[in-house]
């Protein structure tokens, strides 16, 4: 068991900083060096977290004071950087989605497996507190509907805004609802998706603005998540997850769960970040060296992306999705 955890960071942007800052937070943690393709970005988080850079991944890797270390560069290299890190021996935590393809994807299950490290995916919905105050409220009643949403609009951060680069918005940011669908509904059997470009057509805008996708759980309960490039940031309540059984609705929002029974509603608030209790939980897991501590592990992010794959698919080829459900 370790006293402090070594980590290194690929990647210095948006998201980095923000692992950074939960990361600060934890006296078990000792941030090594960061490293970015550009190195004046990486320069700039390394003074301000205090750390020091390398200048390419392949050095930071070459250094033997690292045990775990954060991928947080664009989706299309998340393959190759991720496998390298395993196959060095670290810990790894990657953020989502896990990959733009199957074939990817696989390659990255394949090398947790053989390497045998912690692995994370950064779906931190799994991490909220309302995940178990919901399952709590449901108990055993069988769920009949799972219906998710997420209204933003044009992406901040450039290489998402390009459906080549981020998958679109199903991929970028629904994902974490169909991940947390899973949770409460389990493995699906179809699914029928379409996406359109409507709001924004005359923007120049290089993805589809909104994307639709219903299915059915093996169980028979039913699926819809829709998602939307085509609001705005105030919009009340951007996203959330509504779970419906018998008599109670549990909707979940990353800010609060509300139970709406038929003897009203009653709301819990969270008191930290999914984001910073997913860090923590990777942390641990690896100071602990036990997966089990990790929700999201790579295994379980391909699962969700497969889905996200296949409502793509669904979308391009107009046809129902059919799961093997011996899987």
């Amino acid at each position: 068991m370790m006293n402090k955890l070594r980590v290194g960071v690929i990647g210095c942007g948006r998201i980095a900083k923000s692992h950074l800052e939960h990361l600060q937070e934890m006296p078990q943690v000792h941030v090594v060096a960061v490293c970015d393709t550009i190195p004046k970005r990486a320069q700039e988080v390394a003074r301000r977290f205090g750390t020091s850079t390398f200048r390419t991944y392949q050095e930071l890797l070459d250094c033997p004071d690292i045990d775990a270390v954060f991928v947080c560069t664009p989706t299309t290299t998340h393959a190759d950087l991720g496998c390298a890190v395993m196959r060095s021996g670290r810990h790894l935590f990657i953020e989502k989605p896990l990959a733009l393809t199957q074939e990817e994807s696989q390659r990255l299950v394949a090398e947790a497996q053989r390497s045998g490290v912690i692995t994370s995916v950064g779906l931190q919905w799994r991490y909220l507190e309302g995940v178990s105050r919901a399952q709590e409220v449901l108990g055993d009643y069988p769920v009949t509907l799972i219906r998710g949403w997420y209204y933003w609009t044009w992406p901040m951060v450039g290489w998402i805004v390009d459906r080549r680069t981020g998958g679109g918005q199903m991929m970028d940011q629904g994902i974490h609802l169909l991940d947390l669908a899973r949770i409460f509904g389990g493995e699906l059997s179809e699914l029928y998706a379409r996406f359109t470009l409507m709001a924004r057509k005359g923007d120049g805008f290089p993805n589809w603005d909104s994307q639709v996708m219903v299915g059915q759980f093996q169980s028979g309960a039913l699926l819809n998540i829709a998602v939307t490039y085509a609001s705005f940031p105030q919009f009340p309540d951007i996203s959330g997850l509504e779970v419906v059984a018998k008599d109670r609705v549990m909707r979940i929002t990353p800010s609060r769960t509300t139970k709406f029974d038929p003897q009203g509603e009653v709301a819990w608030y969270e008191s930290q970040s999914a984001m910073a209790r997913a860090d923590q939980s990777f942390v641990e897991a690896c100071l602990t060296n036990h997966q089990s501590l990790v929700r999201s592990s790579i295994g379980d992010a391909a699962r969700s992306l497969e889905v996200v794959l296949a409502s793509t698919e669904s979308a391009e080829s107009g046809a129902v999705y059919h799961f093997d459900v011996q899987s």
